[in-house]
């Protein structure tokens, strides 16, 4: 399973960001942005209420709040706005690359 984890980490960049170099114009890149905006709502949303029911019940926080670690959308926010950030690091570097490139060459 630790092996399919790392595997997941590598690829799922990596495949966003060919679709996206692959498919411009048909907004797949918007769609990602999109979704990884939802997927902050969601993690923050559901952060927030979790810490507010914790001070509301006076609750001790440590022990409590893995509750949260353990839900599903939570763990499926988390896991998307992960790969979407090496997405865009990859995008970052790959414009770098691109734009060292072209100062070389003129």
């Amino acid at each position: 399973m630790a092996f399919l984890i790392g595997a997941a980490v590598i690829v799922i960049p990596i495949f966003m960001f060919s679709t996206v170099k692959w498919n411009r114009g048909y907004g797949v890149g918007l769609s990602f942005d999109m979704l990884a905006i939802v997927s902050g709502w969601v993690i923050g949303i559901m952060a927030a209420v979790n810490i507010y029911e914790i001070n509301r019940d006076q609750e001790v926080m440590m022990t409590t709040i893995h509750k949260l670690f353990a839900d599903e959308r939570f763990l499926a926010s988390g896991a998307y706005l992960g790969s979407y950030i090496m997405y865009r690091l990859i995008e970052v570097a790959w414009e770098s690359y691109q734009d060292m490139k072209l100062r070389r060459s003129s």
